[in-house]
């Protein structure tokens, strides 16, 4: 009997811990309407934003737990990113949530009024948002992100 309560706790504290973890769909949070969004937007420069490699995902991920961004130091961001990352004057470098899906695709960026929306589009009509948190410099700590994830058949 003491054996069987014993493995109750642990599996109950075991399905607490995991329903902590973030899931990708958790990140998503889309405008009312993204095109409007863009439309009203200027879109960031590809050269603005950098994919945090691998080795670095979970810490990302983890990091982001609670907020959507995160402002960084230009060693941090290297960190993250790798020697690929650069500095633009004038803006800081922040890490922000962003998810992709079937493995195609690309990022686009658009800052409006202090916001922040990230769009990822990709080939496909099934879609599994995974994690792709990026670095990203920015003016000033974005107000709110806004993480998409779409695609074409």
């Amino acid at each position: 009997m003491k054996q069987n309560a014993l493995i109750l706790v642990l599996l109950t504290a075991c399905t607490v811990g995991w329903s902590g973890e973030p899931k990708p769909k958790n990140w998503l949070n889309n405008p009312s309407s993204v095109s409007t969004f863009q439309q009203r937007a200027a879109e960031i420069p590809e050269t603005d934003f950098f994919e945090v490699r691998v080795t670095r995902l979970m810490t990302a991920i983890d990091r982001l737990k609670e907020k959507s961004a995160v402002a960084l130091t230009e060693d941090l961001a290297r960190s993250y990113v790798g020697p690929l990352y650069k500095a633009e004057q004038g803006k800081k470098p922040y890490l922000v949530r962003a998810l992709f899906a079937n493995y195609t695709g690309k990022h686009t960026l658009f800052w409006q009024d202090g916001n922040l929306l990230v769009r990822h589009d990709s080939l496909g009509h099934h879609l599994e948002p995974q994690f792709s948190p990026l670095v990203v410099n920015l003016p000033a700590e974005p107000k709110k992100v806004f993480v998409y994830v779409g695609g074409d058949e």
